[in-house]
């Protein structure tokens, strides 16, 4: 999932740093489930385009606010390896010097956002190392299991189903 975002937003993998949702199914459940979990390998299915759409929307806010920056035309510029390029003039932004600027634009409407041609994936399709592995091999990744709720810390049927 990560390496969606990641291609879209033209950084490397290792500058994605992993943050579980809050419930609210709202907001973050699998469409092809109906709420927010994930299984029967619906992930990629269900957010494929939702994640890329992330990516490139984010990508385009960083282009626009060098653009208003430099006081140039957006298309002139081009977004790769977590920096703006002007490239008529050469002139470079790394996406931390622009990351303000570009919080206070006004968010594109997602379907509008172009994304990538596949042809100019550079991530996709190659082989990662998972981001969460480190957490789940160490333990400490929590899972729905592992949750205890203080609330029925006394209840002897709750103490014997852990058993």
């Amino acid at each position: 999932m990560p390496m969606l975002i990641a291609e879209e937003l033209e950084v490397d993998l290792n500058r994605i740093q992993i943050e579980h949702a809050p419930p609210d199914d709202k907001l973050y459940a699998n469409r092809l489930i109906g709420f927010q979990m994930t299984g029967g390998s619906t992930s990629v299915r269900a957010f494929w385009e939702p994640l890329r759409r992330a990516g490139a929307t984010a990508r385009s806010m960083l282009v626009s606010a060098a653009a208003e920056t430099w006081k140039v035309d957006a298309i002139t510029c081009r977004a790769e390896s977590g920096q703006i390029t002007h490239a008529p003039t050469g002139r470079k932004l790394a996406y931390g010097a622009l990351v303000d600027k570009a919080a206070t634009l006004p968010v594109p409407v997602p379907d509008r956002v172009a994304l990538k041609d596949p042809k100019n994936f550079k991530l996709i399709g190659t082989p990662a190392r998972r981001l969460d592995t480190p957490d789940k091999v160490n333990g400490r990744a929590e899972f729905g299991i592992d949750v205890k709720d203080p609330r029925y810390e006394d209840c002897d049927r709750c103490r014997l189903s852990r058993v």
